[in-house]
């Protein structure tokens, strides 16, 4: 319900930009499309592997002050991290091996300020600010293999985590001319601050994410 509620949305608000195309006061709106490369890190563990993911979302361009933007948008993301454990190559105890990915699922607000260069029509820039990432859902899933015997099994783990997350997030792009509107090309290293885990005794652990993106920016009224 909470990711047709998100599509509805953004679907919405390109549908009130399509009405606007000929509003020149540097705000705009870009439906994109994203993969993120996310990972955990966790005290105490070592070994555990990257997740990458596709993502959607809309960026929007609120307020345009020369070279300087301010922008928020709402991004549907996943982060989560891959362990893997194992032995081959048969014998008494035979072969085994374990693998375990943690997703979790977020609605992620960023606000963020962007410096644009040139004034030309490609227009590389730099970005910093925040991100709050609201908990939609977390799972773990298990895969376990022993002597070629294969068992899946998943577990809701969202009452274990945090329904908040807040990273600090820097990164850079570029917008162009792209038929009557503009393509942007950015990515965001995303560095989470706060511990995900909600037992106050067990280890902590904070999200990763790198997420690189292309949106087409429809100006807005």
């Amino acid at each position: 319900m909470k990711k047709t509620l998100l599509m509805l949305l953004s679907l919405g608000l390109v549908a009130t930009t399509l009405d606007a195309q000929d509003s020149d006061n540097g705000r705009s709106l870009a439906p994109s499309l994203g993969l993120n490369v996310s990972k955990f890190f966790e005290e105490g563990v070592e070994g555990s592997e990257s997740l990458v993911c596709p993502c959607l979302g809309v960026e929007a361009v609120l307020h345009d002050q020369g070279p300087v933007q301010l922008s928020s948008g709402l991004w549907y993301m996943r982060s989560g991290s891959n362990y893997k454990f194992g032995e081959g190559g048969g014998g008494e105890g035979g072969s085994y091996s374990i693998e375990t990915r943690e997703v979790l699922t977020y609605i992620n607000v960023p606000a963020e300020a962007r410096y644009e260069f040139g004034t030309g029509n490609v227009k590389p820039f730099v970005r910093g600010g925040g991100m709050l990432g609201l908990l939609l859902s977390a799972k773990s899933k298990t895969t376990t293999n022993f002597n070629g015997n294969e068992n899946k099994n998943e577990t809701d783990i969202k009452n274990q985590k945090k329904s908040a997350n807040f990273g600090l997030l820097l990164g850079g792009g570029v917008s162009f001319p792209l038929g009557k509107y503009r393509g942007v090309a950015g990515v965001r290293y995303v560095i989470g601050l706060s511990n995900i885990v909600k037992n106050a005794e067990a280890p902590t652990a904070k999200t990763r994410d790198l997420l690189f993106s292309f949106g087409v920016a429809f100006p807005m009224p």
